[in-house]
């Protein structure tokens, strides 16, 4: 039986030289023994210094070695437990599809219901009635949460089982997406279903824009290393022509210069075509737009603050007016032996009428419709961008205070100064393209209408445009963020428009076949190519869908 040997003490190889080093002194001369126990010291101290460095190393190896140890033994126990088509470590199949079930139960139901408590306690409705605290806890909460909870747990399991039958995770990723969507058949509410519809659609439609410019990038790339690498060979061959810069140099193509021009002007452009749709049905079609958002639009432009009850009709009659007019194509202008109230009364509505002064007269009888307290164009919009600034102000200040307090709670205790400068520059800036957007979108009708002399529908998809051109006043990130807010009202405005002129029509359940197709899009992208998401999304759907 073998038996370990007792480890050396720290101070063996100190005490052994030192009494090497007394018997070799009995044997020499004085200075024969000074230069050996130099010697010696000197071989001494190397030896220390090479062991200490040897059992560091050894520690080390040692350390390393555990280390390797214990990843295997994860590594065999994760096999154990881990499909090897799946990339969701530590969980079977099962236990990640159940973990994502509960997880986005719990979630769904919690958001739905603190979104209605909110409200509630804020304006003081849970003191007068309790019992909503209940309700809210209710079966719409329910299905909304089941929703959620089917779509993320049927992705999962979609996708494990696709993965045992095919390599291409992209389309995996679609297939899985996609019929994990058909759970949007689950939430009843057909409201909430569209707008859900609506928002992901949007989003599917920015991400996959984004992927096509990366596309386009890299064919860039490829095409201009190609002419790099020509124009180098060209050089090695003939030289640098006299005067020639010395260095290689490849001009931008068209291409480029529109891919820059894209990348830069995409939110303007996308509020421009928003908004050219959102004021046309705001003054012909309000019925297409949501009664909130229509509601809105009548606040900022002006008319309820100044008519109260009577905005809504003066918005109604402004639609009809040009309707008729462009049917009858008579004169657009006042007749100069009336006044403005006269005209209306007579013309148009006697109770529209009642809100214009009377003894002024307007130069066009859409002026005296469009802004009926001022007859002059230019001093109206003047007023209503002073009116709309301070209004806008009413709503940015509040927003950015939500926004600071939430995302630059830290930053107000050790840079109040830069924090409380930027909050007092955003809400200026905002205020400013709000007050812009509404001016000058007031003021395109005034300002095309002696140049055309006709009124027609197809006008007002100008002050849209126009009104959604002001975006570049706003911070470049927010810019395309603007126009995606927009996009979705405008897109559920133009279907409704055709269908209603029978170019179009809707299919049972269509929102649930156009939301498989969105979540298809969305989940192919945040499996592949998480580069096209930004970094916000990204966050939540990361958090939310975890790694698959």
């Amino acid at each position: 039986m073998s038996t370990e040997l007792p480890p050396l003490p720290e101070s063996y190889y100190e005490n052994f030289l030192e009494s090497l080093a007394q018997i070799v002194s009995k044997l020499l001369t004085d200075r024969e023994t000074e230069t050996v126990l130099a010697s010696i010291r000197s071989f001494q101290d190397k030896l220390k210094r090479l062991s200490s460095q040897n059992l560091t190393r050894l520690s080390l190896e040692a350390t390393e070695a555990a280390k390797q140890r214990r990843e295997t033994s994860a590594r065999k126990g994760r096999q154990s437990t881990t499909s090897p088509y799946c990339h969701h470590e530590g969980k079977t199949c099962t236990q990640n599809c159940a973990r994502g079930f509960l997880k986005a139960f719990a979630v769904g139901f919690s958001m739905k219901y603190l979104i209605g408590v909110l409200p509630a306690l804020l304006m003081g409705k849970v003191f007068k009635r309790p019992s909503i605290l209940k309700q809210l806890a209710g079966k719409d909460t329910a299905m909304f949460a089941l929703f959620l909870s089917t779509f993320l747990s049927s992705y999962k399991g979609i996708l494990c089982l696709l993965r045992r039958y095919s390599r291409s995770d992209r389309l995996n990723a679609f297939v899985a997406g996609s019929i994990a969507g058909a759970s949007l058949l689950i939430d009843r509410d057909k409201r909430r279903r569209q707008s859900i519809l609506l928002y992901l659609l949007t989003r599917a439609i920015q991400f996959t824009g984004a992927w096509l410019m990366k596309q386009w990038a890299i064919s860039r790339k490829k095409r201009h290393n190609k002419e790099l690498q020509a124009l180098k060979e060209k050089v090695d061959r003939e030289g640098f022509a006299p005067g020639q810069p010395r260095q290689l140099v490849v001009k931008k193509s068209w291409e480029d210069h529109l891919a820059k021009f894209m990348q830069r002007w995409a939110g303007v452009g996308v509020m421009i075509l928003a908004n050219a749709q959102i004021i046309f049905a705001f003054l012909f079609h309000q019925e297409t737009l949501p009664k909130a958002y229509d509601s809105f639009l009548l606040t900022h432009s002006g008319w309820k603050h100044d008519f109260g009850g009577m905005a809504a009709p003066l918005r109604q009659a402004i639609g009809d007016t040009v309707n008729r007019m462009a049917t009858e194509k008579g004169s657009i202008r006042m007749p100069l032996d009336t006044t403005s109230r006269e005209f209306i009364a007579e013309n148009v509505s006697p109770n529209i009428a009642t809100i214009i002064p009377p003894k002024i007269r307007h130069k066009f009888i859409m002026c005296a419709l469009q802004h009926p307290l001022d007859p002059s164009c230019p001093r109206s919009k003047v007023t209503l961008f002073r009116d709309e600034y301070l209004r806008a102000l009413k709503l940015y200040v509040p927003l950015n205070v939500i926004m600071t307090a939430v995302f630059r709670s830290k930053q107000l205790t050790t840079q109040p100064t830069d924090v409380l400068s930027k909050f007092t520059y955003s809400c200026i800036r905002s205020a400013f393209f709000l007050a812009m957007y509404v001016s000058m979108g007031f003021a395109t009708p005034c300002a095309v209408r002696p140049f055309i002399g006709k009124e027609r529908p197809w006008i007002y998809l100008l002050p849209g445009a126009v009104g959604g051109a002001m975006t570049f006043l706003e911070a470049r990130g927010r810019q395309l963020e603007l126009g995606l807010y927009c996009l979705p009202r405008a897109i559920e405005s133009w279907w409704m428009l055709a269908v209603k002129y029978g170019y179009a029509r809707n299919i049972r359940n269509g929102d649930v076949a156009l939301f498989m197709l969105a979540m298809g899009t969305l989940m192919t992208m945040y499996q592949n190519d998480k580069d096209t998401i930004s970094s916000h999304y990204l966050s939540v759907m990361t958090r939310f869908f975890g790694h698959n």
